[in-house]
């Protein structure tokens, strides 16, 4: 049930950013749970289901088919029909490449339509998993069969369960998807935005150290200079104070031979 209501991803995240994806890879295998798809809720879920569990089928027995109708009177929108086939298997032999010991196979078919569609994004059919899901496009009145064949089992007979998932006469969804974490991811953008956040402030609180560094420095010339400029004024005036108590002798020297001079004319 699970399964076949889950839904693709269109990328998963890395520590890197985000991987692209495509549907049944390794990377999402059948997609991200979803249970508005997946239970029938009325009023609730986008859908309704048919389940048919623990049915059987032996290898020389005829396929089984089974017929849904889609029905959306009610109001159903859901534009999809999922179809899900799974049971358990026996462990196989180790380090084997086709591991099914009880292999079947699950086709869908359109409106009496020549067109077989295969599982999980195939082109034909499934022998590698024992979980297999078709997803078609489906309208009002479209009629689907769908079948389940043993192609190779190594017991008599294989128990299975099946899912159908898509409107078959349930009411509309009343509730309010328009804020679907899914549909409306903006993760990237967040994670964007914060590296590049986290840039800039580097970036200017590098730019800040570095402006505050050049002015220390500018600072620190500028009072060299002021000291130095201090220091050859002092130096000046140091080899001023010889000179003018020389010329302060010299007048003394004069002042006194005029006194002398003048005592011997008297």
């Amino acid at each position: 049930v699970m399964m076949n209501g889950a839904q693709y991803l269109d990328s998963v995240d890395n520590p890197g950013g985000t991987t692209d994806v495509e549907p049944y890879d390794n990377a999402q295998g059948f997609g991200r749970i979803s249970l508005i798809d997946s239970l029938y809720l009325p009023g609730k879920s986008l859908i309704s289901s048919k389940i048919w569990d623990r049915e059987s089928i032996a290898e020389d027995a005829n396929p089984n088919q089974y017929d849904v109708v889609i029905d959306t009177s009610k109001g159903c929108a859901y534009d999809h029909l999922s179809v899900t086939l799974v049971w358990m298997e026996r462990a196989s032999v180790p380090g084997c490449k086709k591991c099914l010991r009880n292999n079947l196979d699950l086709t869908v078919k359109k409106n009496g339509e020549s067109t077989v569609y295969h599982p999980n994004g195939r082109t034909s059919p499934d022998e590698l998993n024992n979980a297999e899901r078709v997803q078609i496009a489906a309208a009002d009145k479209d009629v689907f069969t769908l079948t389940v064949a043993a192609t190779d089992l190594t017991d008599a007979e294989q128990t299975y369960a099946l899912v159908a998932t898509g409107c078959f006469g349930g009411v509309a969804s009343s509730l309010d998807t328009g804020d679907n974490v899914f549909d409306n991811d903006n993760s990237e953008k967040k994670r964007r935005n914060t590296i590049v956040g986290i840039i800039c402030g580097v970036a200017g609180a590098l730019l800040i150290c570095l402006g505050v560094f050049f002015w220390k420095k500018r600072q620190a010339g500028s009072d060299d200079y002021v000291e130095q400029d201090v220091m050859y004024k002092n130096d000046n005036a140091e080899k001023n104070v010889p000179e003018e108590a020389a010329n302060t002798n010299g007048e003394t020297e004069e002042a006194a031979n005029v006194e002398q001079g003048n005592e011997g004319e008297e």
